[in-house]
């Protein structure tokens, strides 16, 4: 999706509503990650700001990565046509589920 579907129509959904524009952009930048996420692991450099890895740190331990789910497929190519990940993360972010059938996955679907 562009992104003036996800960031612009989020931020001035959230503006319309009466949410602040600091939250707001906070809102449209998180669906607008959906659309970028292209990668499932990000690795910290030491040279990054020290107060950055600090933070990091303090939240995750000593890990020297942060695990994120890629979100942003190219389904037009075959190595990443794939069943599972649309399924976990397209219709997580894209659609409402439709709370029918037995399993939570298909209450998902």
């Amino acid at each position: 999706m562009k992104k003036d579907a996800h960031f612009y129509a989020l931020l001035a959904m959230a503006r319309s509503v009466g949410i602040e524009k600091e939250t707001a952009h906070k809102i449209a930048y998180a669906s607008q990650f959906v659309d970028d996420a292209k990668i499932n692991k990000i690795t910290l450099a030491d040279d990054n700001n020290g107060a950055i890895l600090s933070g990091l740190k303090k939240d995750f331990g000593d890990s020297e990565k942060i695990i994120n789910a890629a979100t942003c497929h190219d389904y037009f190519i075959v190595n990443t046509f794939n069943y599972g990940a649309m399924i976990n993360n397209t219709t997580a972010f894209h659609f409402v589920p439709g709370c029918d059938g037995e399993s939570f996955v298909k209450k998902m679907r």
